[in-house]
């Protein structure tokens, strides 16, 4: 396991020590992600929205499972030793996202470094982040349609509905980081045009998001329509 795997594997270690401090008694924990985002929002700021994502990834959905799930030593190791290859464009993303670190470190030895590289570096990071938050997202909504067809079919015990509901909630938290780090590797892209040239480039793009604004809002508002609710209106 290589030092930044071992760091994690540590740092997974210490939150549920933690969590436990807290928490002793099954019947009073909520499997949400409230205690673990104050401990990481503390400890490790910049790493807390990847942590939890890791934690959702390996089915890992709450203060909870941390710290009633006896097996949850065995997938702290897994979740800082994998490697995930689940889809091609993650290969392809890792790969780009290696090279572009070992040209920047290239170049530091060289005595000096190109902003122009550095920038694509981000981007591609951007990029392969978002990535690694929608495989997350797709196993997070493969669990919840099982968990809901047993609902439709009255079917569902209640800790299958409490999960289900945790389901729901943890979907949220994905789309919200989703969105979040669309929004980044946008800022990322215009701000690229921005600092190394390309102004017909960046017109073009900036024309093309209002098109792509104009189209939303009118998809928006047939939505609205076709469910009977008036443009505008508060209900």
């Amino acid at each position: 396991m290589s030092a930044e795997n071992n760091d994690l594997f540590y740092t997974l270690l210490k939150l549920k020590s933690y969590l436990i401090s807290l928490v002793d008694d099954p019947n009073e924990c909520e499997n949400d992600f409230i205690y673990t985002s104050e401990y990481l929002e503390r400890k490790y700021p910049g790493q807390k929205e990847e942590i939890i994502n890791l934690l959702l990834e390996s089915g890992i959905n709450g203060d909870c499972d941390i710290i009633f799930d006896e097996q949850i030593h065995h997938k702290f190791k897994d979740i800082a030793g994998k490697t995930q290859k689940e889809i091609d464009l993650l290969d392809l993303l890792e790969k780009l996202k290696i090279d572009s670190e070992e040209l920047i470190k290239k170049e530091a030895v060289e005595n000096y470094k190109s902003q122009k590289e550095y920038d694509v570096k981000n981007i591609l990071n951007s990029l392969f982040e978002l990535a690694k938050a929608w495989s997350s997202h797709k196993e997070i909504n493969k669990n919840f349609d099982n968990y809901s067809v047993l609902d439709e079919e009255d079917m569902i015990r209640p800790n299958e509905e409490n999960k289900l509901n945790n389901l729901d909630q943890n979907s949220e938290l994905s789309f919200r980081f989703i969105s979040s780090h669309t929004l980044k590797y946008l800022e990322l892209y215009a701000e690229y045009y921005f600092q190394h040239g390309g102004d017909v480039f960046l017109n073009k793009f900036k024309e093309e998001l209002d098109n792509l604004k104009k189209i939303i809002s009118e998809k928006y508002e047939d939505f609205l329509k076709n469910h009977g609710i008036k443009p505008g209106s508060k209900e």
